[in-house]
């Protein structure tokens, strides 16, 4: 043994009580001297920390940019997000009318501004875009306290019907499409062929609730529309309120609840039970990541606890090596304080290296882990290794450290110095080693056990939505999004002409059997809810009309997309403007209000009792198709002709004899035919509906995925280091075994023994764990329990099955162990 260092051990004993910088750099050289004299074992805790802090920092970079970075606005906890529910609780946003009296009346707020999301068509030298942006009133940027980078915002004088139209563009927009020309400035535009005159940029970090908002626009110009003007429209209006100093948003709830009721006396056609909703902005914002993103969080740090526990059970499994050392070190003067300060040293560089790895890992994840992760998440742009992401790996290298390396310090500071020093002792462990490492596996085993169910049960609810009918066929369809511009297509006999002219020219294009438009096509969870009145029955009161999905097709567009028509018939080219007004319902509104007997001929009307709306016929029913995504429950439906309906938003879609996207750049080029500054937007297959509703559930079962595959990686790597310590230091004794007649089974039972009971209670306390915890992801969940049997079963099968395959190598080399050569050795 190497006694260099024995000097320098008298010295450190004597000022073992007390810190200094040289101490300190004398436990450092102490322990990079002894990790350098154990290689392997250095190199298995670097790596086993570098997987645990890597991961666990990839998953802050997401958390910190989405739900702990602040937005870049004045005080955004005084901000409050208003919007309207219905009597029975069901969200929606606010009509423009009652906007406009909450902005007169309340005075609980500094300000209230409006916004909504929006669509337009921009004008470009290479052709039209589609982008989307707001649409705010000219106070919106002032009440968030906001400053443009270039410019201005908005002015009064703009924020008014007939008024200038300007638009001020976000950053993003500026540098893609303008190369971050300043110049820019009160440069004429095209948005859905009307001028605009950029007034402004935003700066970089400005984000609101979307996040691929390119630029925004007044709000006034559409404010005294008549459909605006109509409290019973909700055009997915919010209004966004800044709160008085010393007002509360209790106090906000209340105030605005008197206006509401008020409003419910005034205008009972409209507004009867509606009530307003007052959430805080930073509520809202994260309001569909929030518990996701801190369950991958909470599976990280599950990830980087086995690994803890991994990393302890080896510091343990070379302690009991290195006892003599520890024993010398103690004979010569070193105190228990200042062995475990030494040990700790080691284990606190041990992490640090494995956080310098694991930070490049994090570096290297994080592009993929935000590219991976659904678009509609605001903030992921942010996602980046800065200065507070390595703060955050340092501290966890500092915790980690220490957390893991207490336990061997711990047990070399109690060490048995006489029998340490005995030469036959050496590289034994003790009852209580053995004790604290079988505790540890425990644990390691419990936490895999735990993220292996919760990643079943993302796996289990991602084969049973792929199980999922959708009711309809949406193998090679094609579809693309088309908004018609009020400034061109405001007559709905010019929209008509338009819609029927495109559906004509698509199905004659080679290789479509058939072609046809919808407002919302399958899954795409973009029809708005309406009341509505069967014919021939009494009318609810005003607070309990029956409320429905409205869409809008055109002929063929059953047969197209493959709806089954159930009963009657679909729509016609003589379904138009004059004709009798008709309907076609779904399968769900059948059964709702006609169980058993057919509804044709019945009759329903969209809107309120005084509406004009006329009652149409139903003429047919079609099969339930999911509107919310796969996982939602078919809501009622009712689809009307376009030719009695002629919204100016709608979806083209073509059933080809091929691959769809072959006939995308056929199809572009037809609507450019029909007009030039008309963009094409989402062009895809219409299965592509079907994975972007989806999209968040693999996403997060992917990550989950991961995560369990890393903490069974582990808790392998757990059960290996037991056991083939284990059987190292049983060497003698599975030799004199052999030696009086032991045959191969029992010498394989007794390894196995050393694994079995860790196991058997790690899933013991892994399945009672999961029990409770996987209640968290129930949100997540389709057609699975929580308490899924088959799910926690299969898993804990696939733990066993790793236990044993780790006791593999042990039970290999305990089956080749010489008598002669063991006994020898004693």
């Amino acid at each position: 043994m190497e006694l260099r260092g024995d000097a320098g051990t008298h010295r450190a004993s004597a000022t073992a009580g007390r810190w200094s910088p040289e101490t300190l750099l004398f436990d450092v050289r102490q322990a990079v001297r002894a990790l350098a004299g154990q290689p392997a074992v250095t190199a298995l805790a670097v790596a086993t920390m570098a997987l645990g802090i890597g991961a666990v920092t990839a998953i802050f970079t997401v958390v910190r940019a989405v739900l702990l970075s602040p937005p870049p606005f004045d005080e955004p906890d005084e901000l409050l997000l208003l919007s309207e529910r219905t009597a029975d609780g069901e969200e929606m946003s606010a009509a423009w009318p009652n906007y406009l009296d909450w902005r007169r009346d309340a005075r609980v707020f500094e300000g209230l501004a409006a916004y909504r999301n929006e669509g337009f068509g921009l004008t470009l030298p290479e052709g039209p875009v589609r982008v989307y942006g707001g649409q705010v009133s000219a106070d919106f940027f002032r009440l968030l306290g906001v400053e443009p980078l270039l410019g201005r915002t908005f002015t009064a004088e703009e924020d008014r019907p007939g008024g200038p139209r300007a638009v001020i563009l976000t950053h993003r927009a500026w540098r893609t499409w303008f190369g971050g020309d300043r110049s820019v400035l009160n440069r004429s535009v095209r948005l859905d062929g009307e001028p605009h005159t950029v007034v402004g940029v935003l700066r970089p970090d400005f984000r609101f609730l979307q996040p691929d908002e390119d630029l925004y626009v007044p709000i006034g110009p559409w404010g005294d529309e008549p459909s605006w003007l109509d409290r019973g429209n909700h055009w997915d209006l919010l209004a966004v309120g800044r709160l008085r100093e010393g007002v509360t948003a209790a106090d906000a709830a209340a105030e605005l609840d008197v206006i509401a009721r008020r409003l419910e006396r005034e205008h009972p056609r409209t507004n009867s039970g509606q009530r307003v909703d007052a959430r805080r902005f930073d509520e809202v914002r994260v309001q569909d990541v929030r518990s996701p993103l801190r369950l991958l969080f909470a599976a990280v740090g599950f990830v980087l606890l086995i690994a803890c526990a991994n990393v302890a059970n080896l510091l343990l499994a070379a302690g009991a090596r290195r006892r003599r050392e520890v024993a010398v070190r103690a004979a010569v003067g070193a105190s228990p304080p200042r062995i475990a300060r030494h040990l700790l040293t080691e284990s606190v560089l041990l992490s640090g290296a494995g956080a310098a790895a694991g930070v490049g890992l994090a570096v290297w994840g994080t592009g993929p882990l935000a590219a991976l992760a659904p678009a509609d998440i605001v903030g992921l742009d942010r996602v980046r290794v800065d200065g507070a992401v390595l703060a955050f790996a340092a501290g966890v290298a500092l915790l980690t450290g220490l957390a893991f390396g207490s336990v061997p310090a711990l047990h070399a500071a109690r060490l048995d110095l006489r029998g340490a020093l005995n030469d036959e002792s050496r590289g034994s462990t003790s009852r209580s080693q053995q004790r604290v490492r079988g505790a540890l596996l425990i644990a390691e085993i419990a936490l895999a056990l735990v993220l292996l169910v919760g990643a079943g049960l993302m796996l289990r609810t991602l084969l049973r939505l792929a199980a999922v009918e959708p009711g309809f066929t949406p193998d090679s369809v094609l579809s693309a999004a088309v908004v018609l511009p009020d400034g061109r297509y405001g007559e709905p006999e010019r929209r008509e002409t338009f819609v029927f002219e495109a559906v004509r020219r698509l199905g004659e294009l080679p290789g479509v059997r058939s072609a046809a438009a919808v407002l919302c096509p399958p899954v795409a969870g973009s029809c708005w809810g309406s009341i509505y009145l069967v014919g021939g029955r009494p009318v609810p009161r005003q607070d309990r009309l029956p409320r429905a999905r409205f869409n809008v097709a055109t002929p063929d567009y059953f047969r197209t997309t493959g709806i089954p028509l159930l009963e009657g018939r679909g729509f016609t080219t003589a379904d138009r403007a004059g004709a009798p007004p008709v309907i076609v319902v779904n399968e769900t509104m059948a059964r709702l209000h006609w169980p058993g007997r057919s509804p044709l001929g019945e009759r329903i009307k969209r809107g309120w009792p005084q509406d004009d709306e006329p009652f149409r016929e139903i003429v047919g029913v079609v099969g339930d198709v999911p509107q919310d995504g796969l996982a939602a429950t078919p809501l009622p439906e009712v689809y009307f002709p376009y030719g009695q309906q002629r919204p100016s938003y709608l979806t083209l879609v073509a059933r080809t004899s091929g691959d769809p996207m072959r006939l995308a750049r056929p199809l572009v080029r037809e609507i450019r035919g029909l007009d030039g500054d008309l963009p094409v937007e989402d062009v895809q297959p219409l299965a592509g509906y079907l994975a972007e509703s989806t999209a968040s559930r693999r996403f997060y079962g992917q990550l989950l995925g991961v995560f369990a595959g890393l903490a069974i990686f582990l808790a392998g790597i757990g059960v290996y280091g037991v056991v083939a310590g284990a059987v190292s230091h049983r060497t003698a004794e599975i030799g004199i075994r052999r030696a009086v007649g032991a045959g191969r089974r029992e010498v394989l039972a007794l390894v196995l023994r050393q694994a079995l009971g860790p196991l058997l209670a790690g899933l013991a306390l892994g399945l009672a764990g999961a029990a409770a915890l996987t209640r968290i992801l129930e949100a997540l969940l389709f057609g699975v329990s929580t308490r899924d049997v088959p799910t926690f079963v299969g898993v804990s099968l696939v733990l066993v099955a790793v236990a044993l395959t780790a006791c593999a190598i042990p039970a290999r080399r305990a089956l080749g162990v010489s008598p002669l050569v063991a006994l020898r050795g004693e």
